[in-house]
């Protein structure tokens, strides 16, 4: 009796670490140690769209309800992830990229807590002990593997972090509500899926999850599943309805430019038949377990070409089937030792069913952030085979040689990986030599390369040096695909460097014959015209796209400019005066408008 008091004497001092008191603090400690670096780092990949985004209103009360009235970078709608940026910038007096990345890693830091909390009142093992085990394990992988760089690293994908956050949240007060009968909680449940709706589509997948879990783990009859699977999908139509109904009130769709996925973004575009469908799944959901298996090859844009669209008897394809086969068939085999495995191969395809290419096709065929909500599943899954296999997990956590190298290798991965991520440039350059296939990726670092010349502490030198590169990498993409509106259009930026305008006409013109509603081209269509002088032509341009755009934008300030220029300030008032009417609260315009009344010489639009 003295040795079994003694023996859990032990037990009790040695878990004491990774008790419920010290783990948040450990997630925390660990997290910032991880991505804490990204501090020192600049604004990075499509971090452009939030400053954009944060450009159309100020700090105001009018400011606040203008981040409900603005498509998130002109494709969807995404105003609470959009909130936490106005309110970050008052809070700070302005979007800071050390700040921004640092309210990434603390929104990560919350998300895993979310994990533990969410795995531990799943009760998905009956041992407590163990089911500790299992969610200190999957807080841990999740945390350092490989996959998770592009969105805790990148301060865009804060509508990621946060989609998934309210989803855990939204879960964790369902399960509650559930166990406890506190029937209020649901209420909450269903208020947190609504925030994780306005951060990000993605979300839909925590409709899935607290029935999955009590499917799977709870003591309860199909018909009450059936029962809440039914109220939950009504529940998560109306939700979508309510974001329907703010898009409808809020935001001028017959204005508004929604961007679509073309052809050089995905082949399916033009080819979305079924056997296609199917091939591109096959392919699509192989690369997402590489992405979760093998801890690299994360690039910054895949696109066409880079993953060609087979047939459906590709051996790649077929090698996709069967290793999914296998992969449900193993989790079935397991399925009354352990049921995780199966909720957890479940929870996988539901997740990641919105960008399998097989509903419709995808920006850039596949993407590692695509993976984001679906990698908790495998994590997940990962955890419980070593739980399975070893006990006193917890007990021996940074004692077991292959949890500790898996830990190390993921975490050294990770870091590389983080590296990359500095700013746009290094994280473009690290990747372009595995992409001589993508059509965008190669024209993205040409127009990365312009950026850097029109910065404005770039020598006549370094312009003219940038210049000769982007047109190095904008000609590669144009080699891949000659259908790419925006490769023309960065040709077309090069010629208006070496001022040859008439070669930049053709160029735009390019544009427009490939797309007639590509108003970026139609554009600069205007700004060649206004180079050469001719003034009819380039105003004729940016008017047309004028009275397309859904608010003050490029060509509008583009034609007042070109009005004032020609000391046709009366006219440029009437332009001015046309537009107030048609957005009269309009931040930029009014901005516009403000500064024009104190000088008579052109502010360019920023």
């Amino acid at each position: 009796m003295k040795k079994e008091s003694k023996h859990k004497i032990i037990q009790k001092k040695s878990s004491a670490p990774f008790t419920f008191n010290f783990i948040y603090l450990y997630i925390f400690l660990f997290t910032f140690l991880l991505y804490g670096c990204t501090a020192f780092f600049d604004f990075g990949l499509d971090d452009n769209y939030i400053i954009n985004q944060m450009s159309f209103s100020d700090n105001s009360f009018n400011g606040l309800l203008s981040v409900f009235k603005n498509w998130y970078a002109s494709g969807d709608y995404r105003p609470i992830a959009v909130l936490s940026f106005w309110i970050e910038r008052a809070m700070f007096g302005g979007i800071f990229s050390n700040i921004a990345h640092l309210i990434n890693v603390f929104i990560f830091a919350m998300l895993l807590m979310g994990i533990y909390k969410l795995i531990v009142l799943s009760r998905m093992l009956e041992d407590e002990q163990k089911l500790k085990q299992l969610a200190i394990l999957c807080v841990m992988f999740f945390l350092v593997h490989p996959n998770h760089v592009s969105v805790v690293a990148n301060i865009k994908s804060r509508d990621n972090l946060l989609s998934m956050l309210f989803g855990l949240l939204s879960t964790i007060q369902f399960l509650k509500g559930y166990d406890k009968k506190q029937w209020y909680r649901f209420i909450f449940s269903i208020l947190f899926l609504l925030f994780a709706t306005l951060c990000k589509l993605d979300s839909y997948s925590f409709i899935f999850l607290p029935i999955l879990i009590l499917f799977f783990f709870r003591d309860i009859n199909y018909k009450k599943v059936i029962l809440f699977f039914i109220v939950s999908i009504l529940l998560y139509n109306i939700l979508l309805g309510i974001r329907d109904i703010m898009i409808t009130n809020f935001l001028d769709i017959n204005n508004s430019s929604i961007v679509s996925v073309d052809f050089s973004e995905n082949p399916l575009v033009s080819q979305f038949t079924l056997p296609n469908r199917i091939s591109m799944l096959c392919i699509t959901l192989l690369y997402y377990v590489k992405f979760l298996i093998v801890p690299f090859g994360y690039y910054f844009y895949f696109g066409y070409n880079q993953i060609p669209l087979n047939t459906v008897v590709h051996p790649l394809n077929l090698l996709a089937v069967v290793l999914f086969l296998l992969i449900v068939s193993t989790s079935i085999y397991y399925y009354k030792k352990n049921r995780i495995y199966l909720f957890s191969v479940i929870f996988f395809l539901i997740a990641i069913a919105y960008a399998s290419n097989f509903f419709m096709p995808v920006a850039g065929i596949v993407m590692d952030r695509y993976d984001f909500i679906a990698s908790f599943a495998f994590c997940l899954c990962i955890a419980s085979i070593i739980v399975d296999l070893h006990n006193n997990i917890a007990v021996q956590l940074f004692r077991n040689r292959w949890i500790v190298i898996l830990l190390i290798v993921w975490s050294g991965f990770s870091l590389y990986r983080i590296t990359a991520w500095r700013d746009t440039f290094t994280l473009m350059s690290r990747d372009i030599k595995y992409l001589d296939n993508s059509v965008n990726a190669q024209r993205m670092l040409g127009v990365t390369y312009i950026k850097m010349a029109n910065k404005k502490n770039s020598t006549p030198q370094q312009v003219n040096d940038y210049y000769i590169l982007a047109e190095k990498y904008i000609d590669m993409s144009l080699l891949v695909s000659d259908k790419s509106t925006m490769s023309w259009e960065a040709k077309g930026l090069c010629e208006l460097h070496n001022k040859d305008y008439k070669a930049a006409l053709e160029k735009f013109r390019k544009c427009i014959q490939l797309d007639s509603t590509y108003y970026s081209g139609i554009n600069y269509m205007g700004v060649a015209f206004g180079e050469l002088n001719n003034f009819d032509s380039a105003y004729y341009y940016y008017n047309y796209v004028m009275e397309k755009e859904g608010r003050y934008n490029y060509s509008a300030d583009n034609l007042v400019n070109l009005l004032i220029n020609n000391n046709r300030r009366a006219a440029a008032d009437s332009v001015l005066n046309k537009l107030h009417t048609r957005f009269p609260d309009d931040y930029q315009l009014n901005k516009k408008i403000r500064e024009l009344q104190q000088t008579t010489k052109p502010v360019y639009f920023k």
